[in-house]
C-alpha cells in the first residue's frame, strides 16, 4: 500500500516524484514464514527507496486485516494497492469496506513459475474470494 498514487507504483524509482510519501509493507512479518515485510523492505531498499519512506506492518496477516490496519494503525485515508492481478479485485473490495480509499495496480510477475500462477488463481477463486464475500456480507 502507498499513501498516495503515482503512475506505475510497481516501480519504486517513481517515489521521488512526491506523489507517494510512504510505502506501507503489509504482510506476515513472522520469521517462521519468511517475513513477507522483511523481503519487501529489502527489495525496496535495493531499488533505492529510502528506509525512512518505508513503514512495515508485520501484523497484516491477511488482506482484510491489512486494510483495517492501514487506516486504524497507520492513518492512511487513501492508498494505491500494488499486488498481483489475481488478488487485486478482492483487495480493492476489502479496502473499500474497511480501510483507506483504494486505487489498484496489478504488478507483473514475469519470473513467476506457471504452476505458482495456477495455484494462486485456484486459491483465490476457491478459498480467498468466498471468504472475503462472507466477510463483506456478514459484517
Amino acid at each position: 500500500m502507498a499513501s498516495s498514487q503515482f503512475p506505475n507504483p510497481t516501480t519504486p524509482r517513481d517515489l521521488p516524484s512526491g506523489r507517494v510519501t510512504t510505502i506501507l509493507n503489509s504482510g506476515n512479518g513472522s520469521s517462521r514464514y519468511g517475513s513477507e515485510t522483511g523481503v519487501m523492505r529489502a527489495y525496496l531498499e535495493r531499488a533505492g527507496v529510502p528506509s525512512a519512506a518505508i513503514r512495515d506492518d508485520p501484523a497484516g496477516y491477511d488482506t482484510e486485516r491489512s486494510c483495517v490496519r492501514a487506516r486504524s494503525e497507520f492513518g492512511l485515508s487513501a492508498a494505491v494497492l500494488v499486488t498481483q492481478d489475481f488478488h487485486l479485485d478482492r483487495a480493492i473490495a476489502l479496502c473499500r469496506r474497511h480501510g483507506p480509499d483504494p486505487i489498484g495496480v496489478a504488478a507483473p510477475c514475469p519470473d513467476c513459475a506457471w504452476w505458482s500462477i495456477v495455484r494462486n488463481h485456484l486459491r483465490e477463486a476457491l478459498l480467498a474470494r468466498p471468504r472475503a464475500l462472507l466477510s463483506l456480507v456478514l459484517r
